[in-house]
């Protein structure tokens, strides 16, 4: 039998309170864990017939969202004629066949739909227009909507003075720049100490992502605003607890480089500011290696006050795993987030295992591209490889026994 599967986009523009729906023709959807804002989304929609409607697309206005919802349905193209076809076209024949039990019709004819590789799937979107732009001839209109870290860039300290968050914790001066813009970070335990005082001084004209980013990443935390609007704060190598098998590709293209603006084996950041109390410029420098000698380094320049060390452990853990990484393109499955660890074996190469750093959908041909980071060859009985569900207490006799090896490293 032949699998099918059935996608459906749906969506609405939020404007002044009232909603107005649209029809997307064509648009993309990208969730990625390296870049913010962490989603954006592009789409094309025929434009309004009349000027107040095309008036309610205008991001200019102020507050207003796209909102998208997407779904993926997942069986076999089996219609009830052909089923009762199959025995003699008689209804009766049918259930004398299969003795009633309409759970063995089905598993007769249909894929089941919540196995491990087949399954249906879907998203909701709420995200900020941020532009428009509108194609008068061909009658169309473009859309670009972000999740909400667009909003704490634009909004910046509007003050004479500067304000402070009153606690050298990370989480409390995240939620202090977080209010400015009605939002607060999902109840969580992940905090971290800001070492300097000067680090939590917010300075008129600085936007409130550029303030709580600094303190953040300095931790190795990261501020993120998923598409639903949940604003959390997150250890840098925190992953999902599911791992993906990528075994429905139709396109694996891996990339090996040394771009220093893609990847780095070590790195500087420099912080430049002026101090609030003598008004002089200072200057210092947090490092990050892996190791003794480093040949690819790299350095971020930020002009706020040193918040101690470990930002460029933070940026070290983001671009060592990109000198090697795959884009592997396969039927769409709205379910997948970046951040989920992912087993692959693709042609002319060991067992992949590594993390997905960002998937992007295309909604027309409902296909996705994953990008992945920190990819590696797996071990020969490598745990990852097992069935999901097994777990290594599940293995019979000593790990040496699994890794032979292993007693000798």
């Amino acid at each position: 039998m032949t699998r099918h599967s059935a996608h459906a986009v749906s969506a609405s523009v939020i404007s002044g309170g009232a909603a107005m729906s649209i029809f997307p023709t064509e648009g993309r959807v990208r969730l990625s864990e390296a870049t913010y804002p962490y989603g954006t989304a592009t789409v094309t929609v025929p434009r309004p017939a009349s000027e107040a409607d095309l008036e309610r697309l205008n991001p200019r206005s102020g507050g207003v969202r796209l909102v998208l919802d997407v779904r993926e349905s997942v069986g076999d193209p089996v219609r009830v004629s052909e089923i009762t076809a199959d025995h003699g076209g008689s209804m009766a024949a049918l259930t004398a066949a299969f003795a009633g039990r309409v759970a063995d019709v089905t598993a007769a004819y249909f894929t089941p739909w919540n196995t491990e590789t087949v399954h249906g799937s879907a998203a909701r979107l709420n995200l900020a227009l941020v532009a428009r732009q509108v194609d008068h001839l061909a009658a169309t209109v473009q859309l670009t909507a972000y999740t909400d870290e667009a909003t704490a860039v634009m909004y910046r300290l509007l003050s004479t003075t500067p304000e402070t968050s009153g606690s050298l914790s990370v989480r409390d001066t995240v939620n202090f720049a977080l209010r400015k813009i009605g939002a607060a970070l999902l109840p969580g335990p992940v905090d971290a100490p800001i070492a300097e005082p000067a680090a939590i001084i917010w300075q008129p004209g600085v936007s409130a992502w550029d303030y709580m980013r600094g303190v953040a990443e300095a931790a190795g935390l990261v501020v993120r605003c998923d598409p639903r609007r949940r604003w959390t704060l997150t250890r840098r190598d925190e992953t999902r607890p599911e791992t993906v098998v990528l075994d429905r590709a139709t396109r694996v293209v891996e990339h090996v480089d040394v771009d220093t603006v893609q990847t780095a084996d070590a790195v500087v950041v420099r912080y430049d500011w002026t101090d609030p109390d003598t008004g002089d410029r200072r200057t210092r420098f947090d490092i990050a290696s892996s190791g003794e000698t480093a040949r690819v380094v790299k350095r971020i320049d930020r002009s706020t006050p040193y918040p101690g060390p470990g930002a460029a452990r933070y940026w070290l853990q983001r671009l060592i795993g990109r000198g090697r990484s795959f884009d592997v393109d396969q039927v769409t499955d709205y379910a997948m987030r970046p951040g989920a660890a992912f087993t692959a074996a693709f042609p002319a190469t060991p067992t992949q295992l590594g993390r997905i750093e960002a998937v992007e959908w295309d909604l027309a041909a409902a296909t996705m591209t994953i990008t992945t980071t920190g990819v590696a060859d797996a071990a020969d009985g490598a745990i990852d490889l097992y069935p999901p569900g097994v777990m290594i207490n599940d293995l019979v006799g000593m790990i040496a026994d699994q890794h032979p090896t292993l007693e000798e490293q």
